[in-house]
C-alpha cells in the first residue's frame, strides 16, 4: 500500500478516528460506531473471518492493507492488525485517495502492457494483447 495511504492512517489515529484491536473494533461494527474497517495483511484467518463475517452482516465497508510496516506500524502500535474508523469524513477522504492510488497504479500497468505490447511486435512474436495483459497482471499479484 503507498506510504502516503499509510502516513494518512496515522493521521487518522493521531485524530482520534480509528478504533484499534479485533474486539474494540467488532463491539464498534455492532454497535455502528465504526464506518469502515481497516485490516492488516498479516492477520490471523481466525481474526480475518470474524471481522469480515461481521462487516458483512452489518453492512460495513473494509479493505486488507498490504505493506512491510503494516497497519500496526502506521498506527503506532505494530502488534494492532485491526482498526475501524469512526469519522464519515475521514472514510470518505481515505477512499478518494484508493481511488486516486488505485486509478494510477491502472494507469502505470496501461502503459507498461502497451510498451511491451509494442516490443513483442518489433521483435515478431505473435502474443495478443489479452495474453500479454493476463501475463502481465500475474506478475504484478
Amino acid at each position: 500500500m503507498a506510504k502516503e495511504i499509510l502516513n494518512f492512517i496515522g493521521l487518522m489515529n493521531r485524530a482520534g478516528s480509528l478504533i484499534t484491536g479485533t474486539e474494540l473494533v467488532l463491539n464498534g461494527i455492532r454497535s455502528g460506531k465504526v464506518k469502515f474497517v481497516l485490516i492488516d495483511s498479516q492477520v490471523s484467518e481466525n481474526t480475518l473471518k470474524k471481522i469480515t463475517d461481521k462487516c458483512r452482516y452489518y453492512n460495513v465497508s473494509y479493505i486488507e492493507v498490504i505493506g512491510e510496516s503494516g497497519l500496526g506500524t502506521a498506527i503506532g502500535n505494530p502488534s494492532r492488525k485491526v482498526a475501524g474508523i469512526t469519522d464519515p469524513k475521514f472514510v470518505k477522504a481515505l477512499q478518494k485517495k484508493l481511488k486516486e492510488t488505485h486509478s494510477f497504479s491502472q494507469r502505470k500497468l496501461e502503459a507498461h502492457s502497451f510498451s511491451r505490447e509494442k516490443i513483442l511486435k518489433n521483435s515478431g512474436m505473435d502474443e495478443s494483447k489479452e495474453q500479454i495483459q493476463g501475463g502481465l497482471l500475474n506478475e504484478n499479484t
